[in-house]
């Protein structure tokens, strides 16, 4: 036997549920999907904004293979072509730009806008005079490389990442 036991939520924690509970059902009824489960039939059934944070990855499926897909800038997004036509976007850095993927005729399958933002939950800005530093404080504050932090930390840090990197990809070589 199971038994279920009820948290009781706070007046505004309802009020926030209820809310994002209309919003949902007011999205499913307009016919909008969420863009990690959309599968284009079409170029108009695409997807036209695909919004991720800096350093993560979302899904779009489309209804078939592309032969082509081209990122307007592969500074701010990254692509990589799946089996079945699923596309993994990453976010490399905070910005806008496009994704057009085409046919092996050159037809347009889909072509949408993706924005990258920062980190945003947890993201701390620490400031030293002109100095800052970027901070992740989710659960507990952490050191992070973001763009427009102070050189000289940007760079020790960047290097630290990388020998971290090269020591890691030893061990796996030594291991086989």
């Amino acid at each position: 036997m199971s038994s279920t036991r009820r948290i009781p939520l706070a007046r505004s924690d309802r009020r926030r549920l209820a809310g994002a509970a209309w919003l949902l059902a007011g999205l499913c009824l307009a016919g909008v999907a969420p863009v990690s489960g959309a599968r284009a039939a079409d170029p108009a059934d695409a997807p036209t904004l695909v919004q991720m944070p800096v350093d993560e990855a979302r899904v779009v499926r489309l209804s078939q293979p592309p032969a082509s897909v081209i990122v307007g800038n592969p500074l701010i997004a990254d692509v990589s072509v799946e089996e079945n036509g699923i596309v993994v976007v990453v976010g490399k850095n905070y910005g806008t730009t496009n994704l057009i993927a085409l046919s092996a005729e050159g037809d347009e399958l889909a072509k949408f806008d993706i924005a990258v933002r920062t980190s945003g939950a947890g993201a701390v800005s620490l400031y030293r005079g002109t100095q800052r530093y970027s901070l992740n404080c989710q659960p507990r504050c952490e050191m992070e490389l973001d763009v427009g932090d102070d050189f000289d930390h940007f760079d020790g840090m960047r290097k630290s990442i990388g020998n971290k990197l090269q020591l890691s990809q030893g061990v796996a070589q030594a291991q086989q």
